[in-house]
């Protein structure tokens, strides 16, 4: 049995904050892995920096949660990598992708079904 805060009252306590699941892909180990859910503001894109975790949307749909590795001079682009990359991703983030600063993660419990399978 799982004892914690409700992920529904930690929501309630942070004005437009949105919930949001972690793809398992291991990019952003050892900060966060496919386990944890994340808790995610709508920060305005001038005021974001380097060092900061962001979700932005791909042109496919896909949804990715990488750290602010560089910002353009005139703050129109943003280069990301995941914290466990080698290299920065090959695409800039506009800000019509922009969809969320990451503010903090909710560890959930690890659901194992009767196989033993997570």
């Amino acid at each position: 049995m799982f004892a914690g805060p409700r992920a529904d009252y930690i929501i309630e306590q942070v004005k437009g904050a949105e919930i949001w699941d972690v793809k398992n892909t291991g990019s952003m180990k050892p900060s966060f892995d496919e386990t944890d859910w994340l808790l995610a503001v709508q920060t305005p894109w001038d005021q974001l920096k380097v060092g900061d975790i962001i979700i932005y949307e791909r042109k496919n749909g896909e949804y990715i949660v990488h750290r602010i590795w560089a910002i353009s001079s005139g703050g129109s682009m943003i280069l990301t990598k995941g914290d466990s990359n080698a290299t920065p991703d090959h695409e800039h983030v506009t800000k019509s992708m922009y969809r969320g600063r990451v503010i903090g993660q909710i560890k959930r419990p690890i659901e194992v079904d009767k196989d033993g399978q997570i």
